[in-house]
């Protein structure tokens, strides 16, 4: 099995050509909390264009699950360099629970 960033390294390539080269940007900086915005930001907008059957010429031809195996491996990725994110949104998330 290869490393999670030569995972990540492979499939940036799925974005649509503007993301996938802002994609690499960030990748290059080591920029792992813009890496994984963009990735989910993408997948939604994606998503949101197929449910509404308007889908654009840029994101024709764009393999979903490729897009969506980037993005859990973008977060995989940013909260093992960063743990502590992650309890801090389980405790935002405990908080919007209670409300």
């Amino acid at each position: 099995m290869s490393s999670p960033l030569k995972q990540i390294d492979s499939l940036i390539p799925s974005l649509p050509t503007k993301d996938s080269q802002l994609a690499r940007k960030f990748r290059e900086e080591k920029n792992w909390e813009s890496l994984k915005d963009l990735t989910w930001s993408c997948l939604q907008r994606i998503e949101i264009a197929i449910a509404k059957n308007k889908v654009p010429d840029k994101y024709k031809g764009i393999d979903l699950d490729k897009v969506r195996e980037l993005a859990l491996l973008c977060d995989e990725y940013y909260y093992f360099i960063y743990p502590e994110e992650m309890e801090i949104e389980e405790d935002f998330d405990e908080v919007e629970e209670d409300d």
